[in-house]
């Protein structure tokens, strides 16, 4: 249905008002259409042209300069100038509004918090008495098309609007009202609030006596994030605002309710996205260090175990050994969760990840009296995939699986792997407080939680599904109340099955020639100790030392750190590159912060070798050999 649009003069001298008057009124479902005049003389300047264009409405303010509102409505009377006019002003002083009353103007606001809400209303309003006044020939149908405007415009405005009259009964209800309180808006009329709100909300929150207190005076009261549950015991929560709209033949109480739980839970959301985001710039500059410390004591507990003779001794070696791997796999599995790497698909063995994450809950397990089955399929050929995504799926299952099982004070969680068909098969089954059958369904949709508690952050089964659905993967879930969950996640196999590397013995010619960068003295050390049986070694402590060894000395290979002072691991392959075409291939790069964006980045941009600290030293040998060859 298409309608005129109102034409309203606005008659203001403050360009700040002008602008958010007009926002408000134009926005207001595109009814309104303002002209605007910064002085009084100015608008009468206007109309004395006797122009074919005629105002619906005028918003005059009281502050005007020379001539204020109150002259200015005055002049208009006498002037027999009939368009309805609002009375703006900022001052409450009940002899001006009463002046400007008796001078014609319609009605008054006073410019208060919300004000901008209810003006355009009250501009229906006094234009709606203003037409019935001066056509009353035409009553009726102005009544019925002033009507309809009304109810297009307040049943599409997403918010609850209830009125009631001086006698507290509702006098209108739009039609969001069905979708927040379940009630039919026609049947709610002569209905008082109490048959809305439950009496112990209302008592609460004093609903009667902020009604009460508006009525006596000028206020309005808004009331933000209110909990209540509706006829269907739902709890929402919402925000209220009450205001009153005067006239001079009534007194109207306005409710706008707007139900923000959506809203709220997406801020929650997204304060725990931002927590996370923060968590894991920290986690990186963390296990940085971590990483640089850890290196030299996996790598020398390997190089002694491979030397030591004494059974007592390699005893030790490999306790120390085992805890600097047990270190290794925490630090992966933190920077896995922290997320701030980009996608970088690779062979991926599923049973590590698992392991790996496994090895994060360990002593919640165990608090929590929580025993785990393990049905690791051997062998399984590795999948082709980011580790780091494929990890978030399984961290996510098991946290969502061990909070269930925490509510039950324990209980059992089996995790299985199975390979057939080409397709690697993930079971993680629960015995905690299961999912309800109502709920089966909704799972998988963005932000959809059953969680009422602030310190649940996981990443959200929508994500999970999102990523299983990126490799061309199923998820399937299995529930039953007070029994227990089981999902079910199949990968495509990708990565052909291959015969496990075996490693040669490494070739030792002292005619190859590697330099070694890093600007930490005990890693220099301990790969220059591991490489040195396969080749000649030289050390530089960092990019300025090694552009000068590189200038008069020939290199077969460059191991060099990422994150240097002053010439870092991408600067110096950008000069090698330029200085020495060729021999920028044959850099490897060391690095313990692979998951910081910019080192991400910056590997994904070359085709070079790169091995993550802390490394294994026959790792570390492949990789040499691999160059040098």
């Amino acid at each position: 249905m298409s309608y005129k649009k109102f034409i309203i003069a606005l008659i203001e001298d403050d360009e700040n008002h002008i602008f958010l008057i007009k926002k408000a009124i134009q926005e207001f479902r595109s009814i309104f259409e303002v002209d605007t005049f910064h002085t009084a003389h100015e608008f009468l300047s206007n109309i004395e042209k006797k122009t074919d264009k005629i105002y619906d409405a005028c918003i005059i303010d009281y502050s005007l300069p020379k001539m204020n509102g109150l002259e200015l409505l005055k002049k208009l009377n006498d002037l027999t100038y009939n368009a309805p006019a609002v009375f703006v002003t900022n001052y409450e002083d009940r002899k001006i509004i009463q002046e400007a009353l008796s001078a014609g103007a319609y009605d008054y606001i006073l410019k208060k918090e919300g004000f901008l809400s209810v003006l355009p209303l009250i501009l229906l309003k006094i234009i709606d008495k203003h037409r019935v006044q001066k056509q009353k020939q035409e009553y009726l149908k102005n009544v019925k098309n002033l009507k309809e405007y009304f109810e297009y415009v307040i049943n599409t405005i997403p918010s609850c609007i209830i009125g009631l009259t001086n006698e507290y009964k509702i006098s209108y209800a739009n039609l969001e009202c069905q979708k927040l309180f379940f009630m039919d808006p026609s049947n709610l009329i002569d209905k008082e609030i109490i048959d809305i709100f439950a009496p112990d909300f209302i008592e609460t929150h004093k609903i009667m006596e902020k009604v009460e207190g508006i009525k006596n005076n000028n206020d309005s009261i808004t009331l933000t994030q209110v909990k209540f549950k509706n006829i269907k015991n739902e709890e929402k929560i919402i925000d209220i605002q009450i205001f009153k709209i005067s006239t001079a033949l009534n007194v109207d109480i306005l409710f706008f309710i707007k139900d923000i739980t959506r809203n709220i839970e997406l801020e929650q959301k997204l304060s725990q996205t931002e927590k996370l985001a923060s968590f894991g710039k920290l986690l990186t500059g963390i296990t940085h260090e971590l990483n640089n410390r850890i290196s030299p004591v996996l790598a020398y507990s390997q190089l002694l175990l491979s030397q030591s003779t004494n059974r007592r001794h390699k005893d030790w070696l490999s306790k120390i050994e085992n805890s600097a791997k047990s270190v290794k796999s925490i630090v992966e599995s933190l920077l896995y969760f922290s997320g701030t790497a980009k996608q970088h698909n690779e062979d991926i063995n599923i049973n590590k990840i698992i392991d790996n994450t496994l090895s994060l809950f360990r002593y919640k397990f165990k608090s929590s009296n929580i025993h785990i089955e393990k049905n690791l399929k051997k062998d399984i050929p590795p999948l082709k995939a980011d580790k780091n995504q494929i990890n978030k799926v399984i961290l996510n299952i098991i946290s969502n699986s061990l909070e269930a099982m925490d509510d039950y004070h324990g209980g059992t969680l089996y995790i299985s792997t199975n390979e057939f068909d080409d397709l690697c098969e993930i079971v993680i089954k629960d015995t905690g407080i299961g999912i309800p059958e109502k709920n089966l369904n909704k799972i998988f949709d963005p932000f959809f939680t059953t969680k009422t508690d602030q310190h649940n952050v996981g990443l959200g089964l929508s994500t999970v599904y999102n990523i299983v659905q990126n490799y061309k993967g199923t998820i399937t879930v299995s529930s039953t109340q007070n029994e227990g969950t089981q999902l079910t996640i199949t990968l495509p196999i990708i990565a052909q099955k291959t015969a496990e590397f075996i490693h040669k013995k490494p070739i030792r010619d002292k005619s190859l020639k590697v330099l070694i960068i890093d600007d930490d003295p005990i890693l220099r050390d301990v790969m220059k100790d591991i490489l040195e049986e396969i080749c000649k070694v030289d050390i530089a402590e960092n990019g300025k030392d090694a552009i000068e060894k590189i200038k008069i000395s020939n290199y077969n290979a460059i191991l060099t750190d990422i994150r240097m002072p002053n010439i870092d691991g991408p600067s110096l392959y950008r000069w090698i590159k330029k200085n020495h075409p060729g021999l920028e291939q044959k850099i490897v790069f060391t690095t313990g912060d692979t998951y910081d964006p910019k080192t991400n980045e910056f590997l994904n941009s070359i085709n070079n070798n790169y091995i993550s600290k802390p490394f294994y030293i026959n790792k570390l040998k492949d990789i040499i050999k691999k160059v040098l060859i």
